[in-house]
């Protein structure tokens, strides 16, 4: 009574396995072949539809030579194969050339199972000798500590900051989306709305909120806007804030905007912003070495004499623009010597003229049309404040003098620490 109950699941397995296996070669008239397999339910008398690798496809009856099953040829070939590593991946090639691809990696399976050191299996299975250890790219990999993160394999430490970087990214987003809408109210002439907008900006505490109110409130906002950037900054701590801060004091063409920030790094005194002030010291523009100058006064200390010292006299080059009252002097057969020169934030230097006749001393305005490059050696007014003010000591712009008075003083120093 039990052995019709065992045979029904074999007769099952025995009856599926050849669908499951099938790979039909269907040979078309005139030449040329589809393998696949022959999806009956779907074929008709008119047509037949073959899945294959690629998807389904349809060709008429009448384009059709002869279909041939493979079902019955895979069973004679596997019926022949002997269970060793050898017959069991001639087996697995046959299946390849059969496009009967899950038995393919199956046979190979089952052939390192038989011979684990069968290097041809091993490496159609994605295996390569590791230290002398088959093992696929994704187990290496794994072994070696690493993960894998969005279709690459890299250290924990890379994946967690990578999922930290894009938290910060989408952060910077959220910032730009509000910031975007608060400036708008700011722009409103509703009392009520610009007050709301002030609130919520005046509330950031944020570092990650630096770049947007920059891009936004900075690079692209009105004078009112830069100005409560300034407050904004000052209510934020971190390298980002105390940067724009700088840039500010620094670089903006409104005093008010400089003071006001200026004023705020007074509390933010470092070795990294006293570095970053210094640095200023050699800008292309004369008013930004001053300003500099000027910054350093208030947070300056012995370690940057040296540098203040340098930048006493500094030489710049700008581009000069004649007025057209300039140009019709100069076509008159006036020349003209400049008097006063004064660069704006534009970096374009503008000159007060004296006549002369012989348009000797300073600078001559020919018969050209084009702006004109000059070079001129400016001493720096607010260096030389700020060094009087940290040294107590005045020598005017004499460079010279100045480094011999440092040297003296460092060696006296030196002097005093060794005995």
């Amino acid at each position: 009574m039990s052995r019709p109950r065992i045979l029904l699941p074999i007769l099952t397995i025995l009856l599926l396995a050849p669908v499951a296996l099938r790979a039909d070669v269907v040979h078309k008239r005139g030449g040329g072949f589809i393998r696949g397999r022959v999806l009956d339910d779907e074929s008709n008398e008119k047509k037949l539809v073959i899945k294959t690798k690629i998807g389904k496809q349809t060709v008429s009856r009448s384009q059709v030579l002869r279909i041939e099953r493979t079902t019955a040829a895979y069973q004679a070939e596997a019926t022949k194969a002997k269970n060793t590593a050898e017959d069991q991946f001639a087996l697995a090639m046959w299946c390849l050339e059969h496009d009967m691809d899950d038995e393919y990696e199956k046979l190979l399976e089952k052939v390192i199972q038989l011979d684990p050191n069968h290097a041809e299996a091993r490496r159609r299975l994605g295996y390569s000798l590791y230290n002398g250890v088959w093992m696929t790219r994704e187990e290496y990999k794994k072994s070696q500590g690493m993960v894998k993160y969005k279709g690459r394999y890299v250290l924990p430490q890379e994946r967690d900051a990578a999922i930290r970087d894009a938290d910060r990214q989408d952060q910077r987003r959220e910032y730009f989306r509000n910031i975007r809408v608060w400036q708008k109210w700011l722009r409103q002439d509703r009392p009520e709305r610009r007050q709301e907008a002030t609130d919520e900006l005046l509330a950031i505490d944020d570092p990650l909120a630096v770049e947007p109110l920059l891009s936004l409130l900075g690079e692209k906002g009105q004078d009112p806007e830069r100005r409560l950037l300034v407050e904004v900054l000052k209510g934020i701590e971190g390298d980002e804030s105390t940067a724009a801060l700088l840039r500010a004091a620094l670089e903006d063409s409104v005093s008010g905007h400089r003071d006001a920030a200026a004023e705020a790094l007074l509390d933010r005194k470092s070795p990294a912003l006293l570095a970053e002030v210094t640095r200023y010291l050699g800008h292309s523009n004369n008013l930004a070495v001053n300003r500099a100058g000027e910054l350093l006064g208030e947070i300056g200390d012995e370690t940057i004499y040296s540098a203040l010292i340098e930048a006493l006299v500094t030489r710049h080059s700008y581009v000069y623009a004649p007025s057209f009252a300039d140009k019709a002097r100069s076509l008159s057969g006036y020349s003209y010597s400049v008097r006063t020169m004064q660069v704006g934030p534009d970096g374009i230097m503008r000159g007060t003229y004296g006549g002369t006749t012989g348009g000797s001393g300073g600078l001559t305005i020919g018969g050209g049309s084009g702006k004109q490059v000059i070079v001129k050696d400016f001493n720096n007014r607010e260096v030389l404040s700020s060094l009087y003010k940290l040294t107590n000591v005045n020598f005017g712009y004499d460079k010279e003098r100045w480094r011999r008075w440092l040297a003296e003083n460092q060696q006296q120093k030196a002097a005093t620490l060794t005995k």
